[in-house]
Parts: C-alpha cells; sequence; structure tokens
C-alpha cells in the first residue's frame, strides 16, 4: 500500500503545534517535578493530547503516554520491537496514538497507530519501500496527513488507508491542516500544502483543490492555517537550501478562496516555524521572533533573538496559550520565559535545573509547563515540568 510521508526540516520545530487555546497566568513558576525518561537516551519529539492530560514522547530508543499531572509515563514501547530508531512524529485520533516510524536503515517510513490506554499496536500502513522523512498533521475530524518528501501528498483515514493523493510537479515541503467557518457559516476542513514555490489548499475529505498559487518567490518550507483570522500563512527562504538566505518572505492568503492578502519580506531572516493563536501569527526565524497580526500582516513586535532579552537563542517552536496572550520561549539559555504576546514584554523566567539544556517545544498546559530537556552530553532525556497556576 502506497503511504505518503513529509519533510522534517528541523527536529526542533517538526513537532510544533500550529494553534493553540486559552489560558490565564495567575501567579509566577515553580518545578513540579524532574522525570528522567529512563531508556529513551535523548527526547527528540513530544505532542500534547488535545485535552492537555497526557503527551506522548519519543526519544531515540523508545516512545511512551505520559501523564502531565504526575509526572510519570502510563506505559513506554521500545522503538527496537518495531525494528525502528526514530523519534516520531506523533499524531492524536480519538483512542489512538499515531507514530511514524523508520527502520534501523533510516530510509522508509511507515505510520503505526498505539492504543492510548495500553499501548499496544492497533494498525500500521504497512511498507511497500517508497517512504521517505515523515511528518504529520490532522483537523477536527481527526483524518491523519501524511506528507512525503517526494512529489506527492495523500491524506490518510482514522484507520491508515489513503483517502485521496495529490501529484506535484516538485518537492513536497510542509503541510498544514486546519478549520475555517465561512462567511455562510460552512464549516471547512482543510489541508495546506506547500510544494517548492507553489501553495495548495484542499478539502480534506475528498482531496477537492480549494485553490493554489504557483508563483512564491520563496521556497514553501512552513505553512500554517490561522482559523480565527481566516488565513493560510506560507513562508521560506529564496535559497532553495536555506544556505545563503538572501531574503525570506512570509504570505497571507484568505484561506478558503485564495485572495493574496499580505506579503513580507526580511533580509537574513529564515523561517523555521510558525505558530498560529488568537488571530495572531509567531513566526520563529533564524535570528528572531516575529508575531504579525494573521489577517492586515502588521508586525505587532519582535523579539532578537539574542542575549539583549535576557533570554539566550530560542531553541524551539514557542508554545501559547491566549487568555492573557502569553507565549512560552524555549531558549538554549536553559530557561523557559512567559512574554505577553501582545507587547512583547518579558513577564517571567524560570532556570532548568543545573545541567540541563532546553531541546525541544514546551508543551503548555492550563496548570503546568513540560518542558523536554536534556544532560549536557546529550544521551539522557527529561521531562520538567513547570507549574503556573497556583
Amino acid at each position: 500500500m502506497r503511504v505518503v510521508t513529509g519533510l522534517v526540516l528541523s527536529m526542533m520545530v517538526a513537532f510544533a503545534t500550529a494553534s493553540l487555546s486559552l489560558h490565564k497566568v495567575s501567579k509566577g513558576p515553580s518545578q513540579s517535578y524532574v522525570t528522567h525518561c529512563g531508556g529513551f537516551g535523548y527526547i527528540g519529539g513530544a505532542a500534547l493530547a488535545p485535552n492537555g492530560a497526557r503527551a506522548i514522547v519519543g526519544g531515540q530508543n523508545a516512545f511512551g503516554l505520559f501523564d502531565v499531572t504526575k509526572g510519570k509515563f502510563d506505559w513506554n514501547n521500545s522503538f527496537v520491537d518495531y525494528g525502528s530508531e526514530q523519534e516520531g512524529p506523533f499524531a492524536w485520533y480519538g483512542s489512538d496514538v499515531v507514530v511514524g516510524l523508520a527502520p534501523n536503515s533510516g530510509t522508509v517510513e511507515t505510520v503505526w497507530a498505539f492504543d492510548i490506554a495500553t499501548g499496544a499496536n492497533t494498525w500500521n500502513t504497512g511498507n511497500d519501500g517508497s517512504m521517505s522523512t515523515l511528518t504529520l498533521a490532522g483537523t477536527a475530524t481527526g483524518f491523519i496527513t501524511g506528507v512525503v518528501n517526494a512529489t506527492y501528498a495523500s491524506r490518510l483515514d482514522s484507520q491508515g488507508r489513503v483517502v485521496w493523493t495529490a501529484f506535484y510537479s516538485d518537492y513536497v515541503q510542509s503541510v498544514a491542516s486546519g478549520t475555517v467557518v465561512s462567511s455562510s457559516g460552512i464549516v471547512r476542513n482543510i489541508d495546506a500544502v506547500g510544494a517548492s514555490s507553489k501553495a495548495y489548499v484542499y478539502n480534506d475529505k475528498n482531496g477537492v483543490l480549494f485553490w493554489n498559487d504557483t508563483n512564491l518567490a520563496v521556497q514553501a518550507t512552513s505553512a500554517a492555517i490561522d482559523s480565527i483570522a481566516k488565513v493560510a500563512l506560507f513562508a521560506g527562504a529564496a535559497d532553495p537550501n536555506g544556505a545563503n538566505l538572501p531574503y525570506t518572505t512570509v504570505y497571507g492568503f484568505d484561506a478558503l478562496s485564495g485572495k493574496p492578502l499580505w506579503a513580507h519580506n526580511y533580509s537574513d531572516f529564515g523561517v523555521q516555524s510558525i505558530v498560529t493563536a488568537n488571530g495572531k501569527s509567531f513566526i520563529l526565524g533564524t535570528n528572531a521572533t516575529i508575531v504579525l497580526d494573521s489577517l492586515t500582516g502588521k508586525e505587532l513586535w519582535s523579539m532578537p533573538l539574542s542575549s539583549t532579552v535576557g533570554l539566550g537563542m530560542v531553541a524551539a517552536t514557542p508554545g501559547a496559550y491566549n487568555g492573557t496572550a502569553v507565549l512560552y520561549a524555549s531558549t538554549t539559555g536553559k530557561n523557559i520565559a512567559a512574554i505577553n504576546a501582545a507587547s512583547g514584554d518579558v513577564m517571567w523566567k524560570f532556570d532548568m535545573p543545573t545541567g540541563h539544556t532546553v531541546t525541544l517545544s514546551p508543551l503548555v498546559t492550563p496548570n503546568i509547563v513540560v518542558v523536554p530537556t536534556a544532560d549536557n552530553n546529550n544521551q539522557h532525556g527529561f521531562l520538567v515540568g513547570v507549574s503556573i497556576v497556583a
């Protein structure tokens, strides 16, 4: 059976949540727990469940279901049992968690689903030798999208069966999914695909093309859907390899019609990921985080990734909650920070335990921020729970 996969541009940003929900912080942070992920090796991927109570966490050698409140694993599976050495990626669907697995050869990947309660395998897509590096995304319908580092992309249903496939003349580089309500009240679940310098948006149910733009000035290496603003965003560098970065362009389109709304050019700024929240787009780049109004494209504020703000370099895609508009940023300064998303002001910082370095995006829940870390040699993974509510 032919199954699609996708391009993972960076382990630091591949598992970011595309849109996030609301929360109000009532006090500064305090440490709740430090959990050693024994047998996992370094932590390479993590994804929070929709209800925020559990997270699926993957390391070099194993993956498991983590209780965010208790700071303990419910179960874990060895990747070796599945002939794999891969950290994910992960997606959630109903009572299953879906994992992309690669064999030890590292060239072919399949998609596996595991029962959340027990960790038992429920289905897998099989292996026909056609797959490459994998990424996953999903919409409110719960369907899983696999995008392949090749010239086609497919949507999979809840049992890993291909629903539809689209073919391109260029490599697929990014994917995003989201739900948008039309002006007439019709709910549309859509899939966005970036293929080289082209952007495509589909009906996720049947693969019908809503619109496409084939004249982007950059490689569409990042994509996002802002359901609040009803905007599809695509961004990337003009250099296909992202090496020289002569400039980066971020585009905003009407998500349903494809009407171009705005575009911004940035010099020496390589986009790594886009997170949307409450009508704002948080764009993590190589030297700054830029926050835009998703509908108008107006720049609200920017934060240089330097010690000038006392944080060090941002190490991973930020996680966000919007009640008081707070953005949590993991940093190579070995701490996390809460940043007012309306102004960019740093509200508080919290230092990781001695010898720990932040390695991935924080997982933000109403009461606890879970921060994946590693020791100084990056051989052992940990999950640090930071309480943020009294």
